[in-house]
């Protein structure tokens, strides 16, 4: 949660994943179970040097990136 105020804020969920572990079917059923707006998968690097991948869920649908869920 991210807000100068406790308990304020949007709530959200970070998965740290291990390879392609998870369908984005399965992710959507995640994100849909934590409720929050929205559920970030995070994925190890493919190689080291390498970036990783992220994944962002609302509820309903998967959203391109954006600096608000990991601001």
């Amino acid at each position: 949660m991210f807000s100068a105020e406790k308990y304020k804020g949007n709530w959200l969920a970070v998965v740290a994943l291990r390879g392609n572990a998870l369908s984005q079917a399965k992710k959507q059923l995640i994100a849909r179970e934590f409720g929050f707006s929205e559920t970030c998968f995070l994925h190890d690097a493919a190689a080291p040097g390498m970036p990783r991948r992220l994944d962002i869920f609302t509820e309903n649908e998967e959203i391109p990136f954006a600096g608000h869920p990991v601001g």
